[in-house]
């Protein structure tokens, strides 16, 4: 198995993040208790589906209550709040007027990112 090291956290909490989105949610829970995924979360809270968002705030929050540490639920609102400020869910037609090099380049990240961390797959 090939081994990628990035000179800076946020290249490659940018790349992981891409197979947090195809994972199951028990492994987002699972790796939200290790500090060195804690900059996944901020590129979750603004991309996964809604639902699956709400999904993670609501475990993020029990978790803070139980352990005193606010850190990163609070930032995993931070981003949520943004998002709605924002309007991030756009609407389902919008992605046909994507240009088929933006779509092709979405789906090669989303390929490097399973090969970097194979265990995300979704089952």
């Amino acid at each position: 198995m090939a081994e990628y090291d990035f000179r800076h956290e946020k290249i490659a909490d940018f790349y992981l993040h891409f197979a947090l989105l195809e994972a199951d949610s028990t492994k987002r829970f699972e790796l939200a208790g290790n500090d060195r995924f804690a900059g996944l979360y901020d590129y979750l809270a603004r991309e996964l589906p809604l639902d699956a968002a709400n999904e993670l705030k609501e475990y993020l929050l029990s978790s803070a209550l139980d352990s005193n540490d606010h850190r990163l639920s609070d930032r995993f609102l931070q981003h949520l709040r943004w998002r709605a400020l924002f309007g991030r869910d756009d609407p389902p037609w919008l992605g046909r007027y994507d240009t088929p090099e933006s779509s092709a380049a979405v789906g090669r990240s989303v390929a490097a990112a399973l090969r970097i961390m194979p265990w995300c797959r979704p089952l």
